[in-house]
């Protein structure tokens, strides 16, 4: 994804969570961001589709919510 034609939007902000956007054209990723020392549930209606793991690799869809594990950082590219 090119960032000078990606478009940046917030999803969820909490004082320990973020949930942000990058969209271009042709691509969807979402950063979760967890900053808290206990897992947190995030429910959002953004939140849904079928995604890749852009760490892990594995794959698997979202239903209105994500659960963040505590400390983490997770990137998914959303189809």
């Amino acid at each position: 994804m090119h960032s000078a034609t990606a478009a940046y939007r917030n999803i969820l902000i909490t004082n320990h969570q973020l949930i942000f956007e990058r969209k271009s054209e042709t691509e969807r990723v979402l950063f979760a961001i967890n900053a808290s020392d206990s897992d947190f549930t995030a429910d959002h209606g953004e939140l849904s589709g079928s995604y890749t793991d852009l760490l892990t690799s594995e794959t698997g869809a979202l239903a209105g919510s994500m659960t963040l594990p505590k400390y983490s950082v997770t990137y998914l590219k959303m189809k």
